[in-house]
């Protein structure tokens, strides 16, 4: 079956996987990353980008402008809004 157009497929270089630590409680915005390939709709760097190892795997991270407070918003949420950042 083919994918429907816009529709990314697991071996599409432009399909990156997402990370998130999180800490045992929640009291802030946790620090989201990316796979290092991935890069913004018009093709530039997200601002402060910078590479990390976690877990033995090295993601990109970078300053998200966003208004996500765990005491207002759900995890899905923040989800959505670091996924949108990235979606073509």
């Amino acid at each position: 079956m083919s994918p429907t157009p816009g529709e990314r497929t697991a071996d599409d270089p432009e399909r990156g996987d997402r990370a998130f630590k999180l800490p045992a409680e929640i009291v802030s915005r946790p620090q989201q990353f990316v796979e290092p390939h991935l890069v913004l709709p018009n093709g530039q760097q997200p601002n402060n980008a910078s590479n990390q190892e976690l877990n033995g795997r090295v993601w990109k991270t970078w300053s998200l402008n966003s208004p996500w407070d765990p005491a207002k918003h759900t995890l899905t949420q923040l989800v959505d809004t670091v996924v949108k950042q990235w979606d073509r």
